[in-house]
């Protein structure tokens, strides 16, 4: 007998053997759960180590939204600008709205932010790229840009195929 075996078996002793389980002994869900998130974490640690990955720390709820959202917008205009032009089924045309629609978007959180900073009495520096800097936050119309925005999302949804789901419903935040 080796020794991994025998250490195997001197480990076995004393641990009860649930019923049922074919003379397995008890598994510890809390060490189960924790092993699990540690492989987690694990896998989190490696894929912050890469170069093409930034880190969010999320605090707010509607962070993890926005999380969830940028990395499915990262995979989808990669895919895009992959496939534009080779595949026959994407017309180039459509690709170019797609990208414009996605820089507009881009630049509306931008605005959300300086409007954000400028109510909380904070600067604000939006991100190299962003042409949101001719933006005076004290200026916006709030209720304006959220009737467009609105009308943006109704439009999307008349347009969009029965089967793909529609976008929320945008609320007036009081």
């Amino acid at each position: 007998m080796t020794t991994e075996i025998a250490q195997g078996k001197e480990q076995g002793k004393g641990q009860k053997k649930a019923k049922g389980q074919g003379g397995q002994p008890k598994v510890n869900k809390a060490l189960q759960r924790a092993e699990l998130q540690q492989k987690k974490l694990d896998r989190k640690l490696t894929r912050a180590a890469q170069p093409d990955t930034a880190v969010v720390s999320r605090k707010a709820l509607e962070t993890n939204a926005m999380v969830a959202l940028l990395g499915q917008n990262d995979y989808f205009i990669t895919q895009l600008r992959n496939k534009v032009g080779y595949d026959p089924k994407i017309e180039v045309s459509k690709a170019m709205n797609l990208l414009q629609i996605n820089g507009a978007i881009r630049n509306i959180v931008a605005i959300a932010n300086a409007a954000m900073q400028h109510t909380l009495g904070m600067t604000y520096e939006p991100p190299r790229g962003l042409e949101v800097t001719k933006v005076d936050p004290a200026k916006l119309n709030l209720e304006k840009i959220l009737e467009g925005l609105q009308t943006i999302v109704t439009a999307a949804e008349a347009t969009a195929p029965a089967e793909t789901a529609k976008p929320a419903e945008l609320k007036k935040v009081a």
